[in-house]
């Protein structure tokens, strides 16, 4: 009788111990689970953020676009004093940094000819993203602005 006792006392510790080693299986399971779902989220957080930033910065630099042209078209006079090949930051919009320059190509001076042709560059930058824009644009007699459009190249980069 006593060997049988001891037997069953035994039997209930290594059920125990099963049951021990099942709930950390379990335990270790859900926590694996927990820290790829918590990643997966991240992951996805920073892809939306770099879609955001890539979006912001193309507007951006498509306003810039926009919006210079437009003001060079109503004021000719603009291009007194404006150095070639030089860089200028126009603002911080909503968080991205836009620079844009003006480019002669063919003697360097914007101010000798204003019937000239320039390159005008736009560089946007939100985040990690970056977007760019060269446009050549040319004068008319009156100093409307026209965009050569088969010179207009973009691209976005990402570091």
């Amino acid at each position: 009788m006593a060997c049988v006792q001891q037997r069953l006392r035994n039997r209930g510790k290594r059920q125990r111990g099963t049951a021990y080693v099942l709930v950390l299986a379990i335990t270790t399971l859900l926590v694996t689970l927990g820290i790829a779902a918590t990643q997966l989220a991240q992951n996805q957080i920073e892809q939306g953020e770099s879609e955001q930033d890539v979006a912001k910065a193309r507007l951006a630099a498509q306003y810039t676009q926009d919006y210079l042209q437009k003001m060079h078209s109503e004021d000719e006079t603009w291009r007194d004093g404006v150095l070639t090949a030089r860089w200028y930051y126009f603002t911080n919009l909503d968080g991205v940094d836009i620079w844009h320059a003006y480019v002669d190509q063919i003697d360097a001076d914007l101010t000798d000819d204003y019937s000239e042709p320039f390159l005008l560059y736009t560089l946007a930058r939100s985040g990690n993203a970056y977007r760019s824009y060269i446009a050549e644009y040319t004068a008319d007699v009156d100093g409307n602005l026209t965009l050569n459009a088969s010179t207009l190249r973009q691209g976005v980069f990402s570091k």
